[in-house]
């Protein structure tokens, strides 16, 4: 890091996270020959502690993905009128007509039973 003439906040973050992601997979990692006047920048970042999501990535797309297909559906009963909106209500009572197998990924229809 010799080299390096400025590190401002958003590489000393860069830094940082690389760090973390290192120790986070079990190996150390350290910054060598930093000039001194950086120090107490990365000290400070690496002093912060960011607040953690109790949700998983892949679990925040779901719910957004879930979000999104509410208001989807919303809109449509909206659009198609009240006959139209008790037939997709007994659409959804009558349950899934497709499942996708956890096993393999393929679809299966739903009244169809799963083979050993």
């Amino acid at each position: 890091m010799r080299a390096i003439e400025q590190l401002d906040t958003y590489g000393a973050l860069l830094l940082e996270r690389l760090s973390r992601a290192w120790a986070g997979r079990g190996q150390s990692m350290r910054v060598v020959a930093l000039a001194d006047r950086y120090q107490g920048l990365l000290r400070e970042l690496h002093a912060f502690n960011p607040p953690q999501s109790t949700t998983a990535p892949h679990e925040k797309m779901i719910v957004q993905g879930l979000k999104s297909l509410d208001r989807s559906v919303a809109i449509i009963q909206q659009q198609s009128g009240p006959e139209r909106s008790d037939a997709l209500e007994d659409d959804v009572r009558d349950g899934p007509r497709w499942i996708i197998d956890s096993d393999d990924g393929n679809h299966r229809p739903a009244n169809e039973k799963m083979s050993s």
